[in-house]
């Protein structure tokens, strides 16, 4: 009997471990999903700092552009005030 009940404890103790997963398989997995979000995050980033870099040059493109038409829209104005005092 006694020879029984120490079989039914190491079956007990091996379905035990079994059921769980282990303290350095835990780490492991938070290890993995911290790398994949720390390439995630940079990616992230790169990704908000590259928007920021084309919105600023569509805004730049757009000045220059208005600047371009002023300074046609004034020369004409300037040609046309010019030719009707002759």
């Amino acid at each position: 009997m006694e020879k029984l009940r120490s079989v039914q404890n190491i079956r007990n103790k091996k379905n035990r471990r079994q059921a769980g997963f282990t303290m350095a398989e835990l780490l492991i997995v938070i290890a993995i999903i911290l790398i994949v979000a720390g390439f995630g995050f940079v990616n992230v980033i790169r990704y908000q700092k590259d928007l920021k870099l084309k919105e600023c040059d569509d805004i730049a493109r757009q000045i220059f552009i208005a600047a371009q038409n002023q300074l046609t829209a004034s020369d004409v104005a300037h040609d046309l005030r010019g030719a009707a005092g002759h």
